[in-house]
């Protein structure tokens, strides 16, 4: 028996000599692997804090830009939606780039607006909804200066079907038509637009009122069904 004890406890020595060695071999490696996760779970959550405090700012700095654009502060409104683009990239920037142009072309600046308007329709790295508002945007406000041929050649691919603001932009092809004398192409973009039931309400109306205005008999469609959201 005595023999017994002296065997395990032989054996539980070689087993703790065993453990000194592989922790000496291995344990730093261990006590690293643990420090990184910690390290990185730690960065996750500082990262998530981090961007949810940023969030916060940029989103209370649009406000603030917002409201200086509601109440006519204009050049104040331009400059802080220039400084939150400076300070973002891709789609957000961009949107804040086109609020920028929109306060400055009310400050009357009107070439730094479209400038950078022009600059958004073809910026390739943002949303292509982002660059195809820029354009039409860009058009509309062209409207009664620009020539009216070439801005609706421009507006030509905005225009055709399944682009996002192809009602916008026919109905600025059908105006600079009528701008340019081309009374037909006028009224076939203005039936177009009355006769697709996709076209927003106001925007068939002021078709109808515009081809009655020419002359020509038509009757305003009833607006576009609601869609049933359980068929």
């Amino acid at each position: 028996m005595a023999s017994d004890g002296f065997i395990r406890e032989v054996d539980e020595e070689v087993q703790r000599d065993r453990m000194l060695k592989l922790w000496q071999r291995y344990g730093p490696l261990a006590i690293g692997v643990a420090l990184l996760v910690v390290a990185a779970v730690a960065g996750k959550v500082g990262w998530d804090a981090w961007q949810a405090r940023q969030l916060e700012q940029q989103s209370a700095a649009f406000a603030a830009a917002e409201a200086a654009l509601a109440r006519d502060d204009l050049t104040v409104a331009a400059e802080q939606f220039a400084s939150l683009a400076a300070g973002q990239s891709g789609d957000a920037a961009a949107v804040a780039r086109l609020r920028e142009a929109e306060a400055r072309i009310a400050t009357g600046d009107r070439e730094a607006g479209l400038a950078l308007l022009d600059e958004l329709a073809l910026d390739t790295r943002i949303d292509p909804i982002l660059r195809d508002f820029a354009a039409v945007t860009a058009a509309q406000r062209r409207l009664g200066d620009a020539d009216p041929v070439t801005l609706r050649a421009d507006l030509r691919v905005h225009a055709a079907d399944g682009a996002p603001f192809r009602h916008a932009a026919r109905e600025i092809s059908a105006l600079a038509a009528l701008e340019a004398g081309d009374e037909a192409q006028a009224i076939e973009t203005l039936r177009q637009l009355q006769g697709d039931v996709t076209t927003p309400d106001a925007m068939r109306r002021r078709a109808g009122e515009l081809l009655a205005a020419l002359g020509v008999d038509n009757d305003v469609l009833p607006a576009a069904p609601a869609i049933d959201e359980a068929s």
